[in-house]
């Protein structure tokens, strides 16, 4: 009789890096099916996440292009000083 040992788990870790919570870490391990995929037993992962909330997508485009019309102007400025 051959001893089976089953750790049938999911691990996930997330860690505010501010306080208001918008940017974070976050890291996972996960146990997977052999059925799914032959050669792995686990899937692991970890990475930076940004989060910003708004209303309406509305809400978030003009919030976007408002930075992304800004860093535009500061480029030409630039440019144009030198």
């Amino acid at each position: 009789i051959k001893n089976i040992i089953c750790a049938c788990s999911s691990l996930d870790f997330e860690y505010l890096l501010t306080e208001s919570g918008k940017l974070r870490f976050k890291a996972y391990s996960h146990t997977i099916d052999r059925a799914q995929l032959k050669e792995a037993k686990t899937t692991q992962g970890m990475g930076f996440v940004y989060k910003e909330d708004f209303q309406s997508v509305n809400e978030m485009f003009r919030y976007y292009w408002t930075i992304f019309n800004e860093k535009i102007k500061n480029q030409t400025k630039l440019v144009y000083k030198k």
